[in-house]
């Protein structure tokens, strides 16, 4: 994870009172978040959790006073740093749709200061709200399963060879980490490998080896592991396939049928 522009972006997130569009949203997830499980559940925790410190800021109520205030059937309003009249200025400051959900949830909540409140921090934060919906939402789409290999080391070395004899790969000694991306479930690959994309075809030559060696093709695994030739998102896709498809699959299939 790119941790500078990282952090200008969740800061970006916190402070601009307009709603960014969830598009540059899911560009951040792919480009710097990523889409490896853990990873995503990292950030997704972690924009929780500041969802919830942004939720403190105001001293709102806790879960005892919730329960205290549900026997009694109402809340010590003293305990709020913000009156009612400070929440409607600060709501109104913001703007929001009056036809949207939380433009009605406003309205049903407009005389009652604590759920007025949460409204006002549901506004102020919305920008982490997307992004913490989006990031679940990936979460759930990710099932992360690795581009685990069966072969042998021997083998997985032949095909790693076979990929530098066709000038897949920019740099010629990474087998290590080759051989971490099929062998340990991933789980401790942090250097992406850079494909060698001036070389026509490589895109797709790459998924035939992914898809010989695995038996099952994830164009964002493989965006996980690879890079471009300047350490950028490879950006394959699904689609890329090669033309001599059937020759590179026989070829791979040749070598790993090597004892």
């Amino acid at each position: 994870m790119r941790k500078k522009n990282h952090e200008n972006f969740i800061a970006k997130l916190m402070m601009t009172k307009d709603i960014i569009d969830a598009a540059e949203l899911e560009k951040h997830i792919r480009n710097v978040v990523g889409y490896d499980k853990s990873l995503l559940e990292k950030e997704y925790f972690r924009i929780n959790e500041l969802i919830e410190n942004q939720y403190e800021k105001y001293g709102i109520i806790n879960e005892g006073d919730n329960i205290e205030a549900f026997r009694r059937g109402y809340y010590a309003l003293n305990k709020l740093s913000v009156t009612l009249d400070d929440i409607r200025n600060k709501i109104n400051s913001l703007g929001y749709e009056k036809e949207s959900g939380i433009g009605i949830r406003i309205q049903q909540d407009w005389n009652y200061a604590v759920h007025l409140l949460i409204d006002l921090l549901y506004l102020e934060n919305i920008n982490l709200h997307n992004y913490s919906c989006l990031l679940k939402d990936c979460l759930k789409r990710t099932g992360n399963s690795p581009m685990y290999s069966c072969y042998s080391e021997d083998q997985l070395k032949l095909v790693y060879e076979y990929l530098c004899s066709e000038s897949l790969f920019c740099n010629r000694d990474e087998f290590s980490n080759f051989f971490k991306i099929f062998k340990s479930e991933a789980s401790d690959v942090t250097h992406k490998i850079k494909v060698n994309t001036s070389r026509t075809g490589a895109k797709a030559l790459l998924r035939v080896a992914v898809e010989e060696l695995t038996k099952q093709f994830s164009a964002s695994l493989v965006n996980l592991f690879f890079a471009d030739k300047d350490g950028g998102d490879l950006k394959i896709a699904s689609h890329h396939r090669a033309t001599a498809y059937d020759d590179y699959r026989r070829k791979i299939a040749r070598i790993l049928s090597l004892e």
